[in-house]
């Protein structure tokens, strides 16, 4: 079936297939607090690109790298240092970021030939042809001329698009249900803003003073742990860690962070710290202060911590915990070598906390929000699935359309 398939598919390499292959700038402009975008490797995800922890720098050396650091629309980005194969295609049609050391497959306005490509580098040949190209023992790599070198199998147009399309269509739901959980959490997080930060149904009740500022009377400020239990990731041997489904999720830090819930990429045989489904995870490395929730129960490794309800408020301390992103900021400020914070510190965070029957009640009104969301989240992961199962034999020719 598949010599039968792929019979008529071109074998060209990416240099001849791309418009034109790159790698970014060489150079190491000055870092700034703002300015202009620079990311590498390190800043693509998972169709992701992370610009919260990417560099800035000025307009000045932003010019200067231009050149060869220039992104465009439907522009394939891919990782070719340290976490290898993390491949993103740009769709917007103003870019203002430039990227150092990340690899470049241009198309100079075709997206369909840009598609091919995006989902090739996903496929199984690609795969196997960048195991074979490696480079590095301390940090792996692989060189511009292999990306250059990339070989590439080409259907006719028609197959092109259609096999393109199927695909494209099971991203395009994802991402529709991805833009409809950010405006729930919106949503969801102007609520709890009105309740616990502006007060606003409270304003005709009498406000009392505290280190923390005014708040209703009944309201109290403790710490965290009068209404959590917080429990600190530690690391499995690293010997237990696999990919292939043995023992139990297992989240090293933020790097398997998602919108909300984290993606699984590693599972463990010899779990040590856990967190139970609904947890909030909170990231305790640089960068310190990263939120998403436990949708299966979990271990958490060194760079996570799990916050729990104590009174089966789930979302009201995700949202609170959400709500305090920017106290953390300290801990990732300009000449922090490396940011952490640890179990004492969280214990302690000093909060308002309302009455149980106002957290009782917003967290009923929250409820049908949040399941929106998680309904959305598990729909995008069949979604995943499926697309992950039939990508391979798609871009293989296995699967004939």
């Amino acid at each position: 079936m598949e010599g039968e398939s792929m019979s008529k598919w071109k074998e060209l390499r990416a240099q001849d297939f791309c418009f034109y292959v790159t790698d970014g700038t060489h150079d190491s402009p000055k870092r700034r607090t703002k300015g202009y975008y620079l990311l590498t490797s390190k800043h693509i995800g998972k169709d992701t690109l992370d610009f919260e922890s990417a560099y800035k720098i000025s307009e000045d050396d932003y010019l200067k790298i231009i050149e060869r650091s220039k992104v465009e629309q439907y522009d394939i980005l891919y990782s070719m240092i340290g976490t290898i194969g993390n491949v993103h295609i740009v769709k917007e049609d103003k870019v203002n970021f430039a990227v150092k050391n990340m690899g470049i497959f241009k198309f100079n306005g075709d997206y369909l030939h840009s598609l091919w490509m995006y989902y090739w580098l996903k496929s199984t040949k690609a795969t196997e042809y960048i195991k074979s190209r490696l480079s590095g023992s301390t940090q792996q790599y692989i060189t511009l001329s292999s990306l250059r070198d990339f070989p590439i199998s080409i259907p006719e147009i028609d197959i092109m698009r259609l096999i393109t399309g199927i695909l494209s269509s099971l991203d395009a739901k994802i991402e529709t249900n991805n833009k409809l959980n950010e405006k729930l959490e919106e949503m969801a997080q102007a609520i709890f803003k009105s309740w616990f930060v502006d007060f606003e149904p409270f304003k005709d009740k009498p406000f009392h003073e505290t280190e923390l500022g005014m708040i209703p009377e009944g309201w109290e400020v403790g710490s965290l742990s009068d209404i959590a239990t917080i429990t600190m990731g530690q690391s499995p041997r690293g010997t237990s860690y696999n990919e292939n489904g043995e023992g139990i999720i297992f989240y090293q830090g933020r790097t398997e962070f998602g919108f909300r819930f984290p993606s699984i990429r590693l599972y463990t045989t010899a779990p040590s710290r856990f967190a139970e489904v609904g947890s909030t995870l909170m990231s305790v490395r640089a960068p310190v202060g990263d939120i998403n929730m436990a949708l299966l129960r979990c271990c958490i490794g060194r760079g996570v911590a799990s916050i729990k309800s104590n009174c089966d408020c789930d979302s009201y301390i995700y949202y609170l915990m959400k709500s305090l992103k920017k106290r953390f900021d300290i801990y990732n400020g300009e000449g922090t070598v490396f940011g952490s914070v640890g179990r004492d510190t969280l214990r302690g965070l000093l909060i308002t906390i309302p009455p149980s029957s106002v957290i009782s009640d917003f967290e009923m009104n929250i409820s049908k929000i949040d399941s929106r969301i998680k309904t959305n989240e598990l729909e995008s992961q069949r979604l995943a699935s499926l697309r992950d199962t039939l990508l391979p034999r798609l871009m293989s020719g296995e699967l004939i359309v």
